[in-house]
């Protein structure tokens, strides 16, 4: 038999302690000569549990009559220690009526023993696989969509509150407007929170559109060849740097161009800037850096905020999700704009990724191929 041969043949434990049983079943294994067969065997249920610690098999022969364990608790036993491996009961014609009920408990099926023949004995056997695998594959399935419902609940009540929040805003001035008679000054201060929570909840809508589409996999990009040191100069000069925020910018010399989606990359800065301003205090520094590596450039955005804590960081890129701290709850935001970052580089074909500690800040990287590759 070849290492080929090996690695496509079903491997089978046999827990069996009866020496006339495992004799005529290795007989058995040797008469098949359609499908290769690698048969280990252990004489009690606990030495069955050590050799699936050590190695996976495909399937499990199971005698429910062991030296260090009886009856359907065997089978409870091996189904709790090894959920990962189909059972086949072996039975006695006296208890068949035990490894029916092992059946009905989770095993895959049940042989009569000295009733089967090698022909038989195979279709059990793929058949008692392929069973195991549809029912993980369908309990899987089954937990994806249980995950996705719930996802969807939540989209729902936290997109319902992001909406009605600015609306409560621009309505509650306009009705001032309509109700009241106000001087000129109260007029331009109800005008500028409509127009303001108008913006607002426009942001909102279409950030909803374009985690949407990248999510559906409907965000097209437009690949051009771009400079990168070109749209960070632009990004800096539409985004509000407040007073006594100094912002260095640092790209070597003859910075290479790559593919990419000029707008798409500068929603990637403008969603990172954005946080890096609101997080860096008066006095502080924003640092934005680029350099090339062999097939892809790399830029980064460091801050001089409170930082992330550590068990945050794995959330940070998740729809939704916002730091729990004192910035974020004076600063209101949809959560929105690190997921569509994400999105963004990973579209072409890049990664994104956060380094920070406590108190020490945070720096946003990412790298973006220079060739882009359609998938």
């Amino acid at each position: 038999m070849n290492e080929n041969q090996k690695s496509q043949s079903i491997k089978v434990l046999l827990v069996e302690d009866n020496t006339d049983d495992v004799l005529i079943i290795k007989k058995m294994f040797s008469e098949i000569r359609k499908v290769d067969f690698e048969l280990v065997c252990a004489d009690r249920l606990q030495t069955a549990i050590e050799y699936c610690s050590e190695r996976k098999f495909d399937v499990m022969l199971l005698d429910l009559g062991l030296p260090d364990s009886q009856g359907l608790d065997t089978f409870y036993k091996a189904n709790t220690q090894i959920p990962e491996t189909p059972i086949i009961v072996l039975s006695g014609l006296d208890d068949a009526d035990i490894a029916l009920k092992a059946v009905h408990e989770g095993a895959e099926d049940y042989l009569v023993k000295h009733t089967y023949n090698p022909s038989m004995f195979v279709r059990v056997v793929r058949y008692a696989i392929e069973r195991y695998q549809m029912l993980r594959e369908l309990d899987r399935k089954n937990k994806e969509l249980l995950k996705l419902d719930k996802m969807k609940t939540e989209f729902i009540a936290i997109v319902s509150h992001e909406l009605r929040t600015p609306l409560t805003g621009i309505i509650g001035s306009a009705q001032t407007m309509m109700r009241l008679k106000l001087t000129d000054e109260q007029k331009e201060h109800s005008l500028k929170i409509i127009y303001s929570e108008g913006k607002r909840l426009n942001l909102l809508i279409e950030q909803l559109l374009n985690i949407s589409k990248i999510e559906s996999g409907r965000f097209s990009l437009r690949i051009d060849f771009i400079s990168i040191p070109e749209i960070v100069e632009k990004t800096l000069s539409i985004t509000p740097i407040p007073e006594g925020v100094q912002v260095k910018v640092n790209f070597p010399d003859k910075f290479p161009q790559i593919d990419g989606d000029r707008n798409g990359i500068e929603q990637v800065l403008i969603n990172i800037l954005t946080n890096a301003v609101k997080y860096t205090p008066p006095g502080g520094k924003i640092t934005v850096e680029g350099k090339e590596e062999t097939d892809s450039v790399i830029v980064s955005i460091q801050d001089m905020g409170p930082g992330i804590k550590k068990e945050e960081i794995s959330r940070i890129f998740e729809k939704f999700y916002r730091v729990d701290d004192a910035v974020s709850q004076k600063t209101r935001g949809s959560g929105l704009g690190l997921s569509i970052a994400k999105g963004i580089v990973e579209l072409h074909g890049g990664k994104i990724w956060v380094e920070s500690a406590e108190g020490k800040g945070s720096k946003f990287i990412f790298s973006i191929p220079k060739k882009y590759k359609k998938e």
